[in-house]
């Protein structure tokens, strides 16, 4: 929230003060990393703190040095990813982009442009439409970070989750199945609109602001819209009993 009103009203006091958060983050990510022997990988922390990790990481920009060991530890960590139908849309010497993210050009229509948008995503990042592949739900970055262990909880399956970090305001944006938000109604959130929507998505590591916290795994999960209704109205609750 301190970046988004920094780039929103640049000061001096507030640069500080992001400037000393991200130095006491980069301090925790070096404890952290320290403690477990290696990157924050799922099993020790969980999805969403190993996602953190990564921005943190991304935000290291103080000690270039640490965040460029950082990065390459937590890639020698990742699991090699699960083969997906689009896997061969394009040669596999052509793109360093994780098979598990092919998965996203589904979106893309008429088919023969899906290779487009996969080289796209090896360079950084994407606009893909709304309403062919998924429907998309946002919310406040608070609420939706709030709202995925509720989901984690549950027992509910959850699919790509994305933080988009810059002004005017930091959001998340939740990946649902096609047609599924129609009528949709939860608190601190909105669907996106279908008729020429798109959502600027990254490939594999951060990029304009933008980050997965839960990254495609390449079977094109996605989050059910009765169980992401039911966390954001919990959360809803919280908010209003506090």
């Amino acid at each position: 929230m301190m970046r988004a009103l920094l780039t929103a009203h640049p000061n001096a006091a507030t640069a500080h003060q992001v400037a000393f958060a991200d130095q006491d983050d980069t301090e925790t990510l070096k404890r952290l990393i320290h403690k477990l022997g290696g990157w924050p990988t799922l099993a020790p922390v969980g999805e969403l703190a190993s996602s953190a990790a990564l921005v943190l990481a991304e935000r290291a920009i103080a000690e270039r040095e640490f965040q460029r060991r950082a990065l390459a530890r937590k890639a020698s960590s990742s699991p090699i990813p699960t083969p997906c139908a689009l896997e061969s849309t394009v040669p596999s010497t052509t793109l360093s982009l994780p098979p598990a993210y092919a998965w996203l050009a589904l979106a893309v229509e008429p088919p023969e442009l899906r290779a487009m948008a996969l080289q796209e995503l090896d360079s950084g990042q994407t606009a893909l439409p709304v309403g062919t592949a998924f429907d998309v739900v946002r919310t406040a970055a608070a609420t939706g970070l709030e709202a995925i262990p509720h989901l984690q909880h549950a027992g509910e399956q959850i699919g790509p989750v994305l933080l988009a970090s810059t002004a005017p305001a930091c959001r998340t944006y939740f990946l649902l199945p096609p047609g599924s938000t129609e009528r949709w109604r939860a608190p601190g959130s909105r669907a996106l609109p279908k008729q020429g929507d798109r959502l600027t998505v990254p490939g594999s590591g951060p990029c304009g602001g933008r980050i997965w916290l839960v990254p495609p795994d390449g079977r094109g999960v996605l989050t059910a819209p009765d169980a992401l209704a039911a966390a954001l109205q919990r959360v809803a609750e919280q908010v209003a009993a506090a």
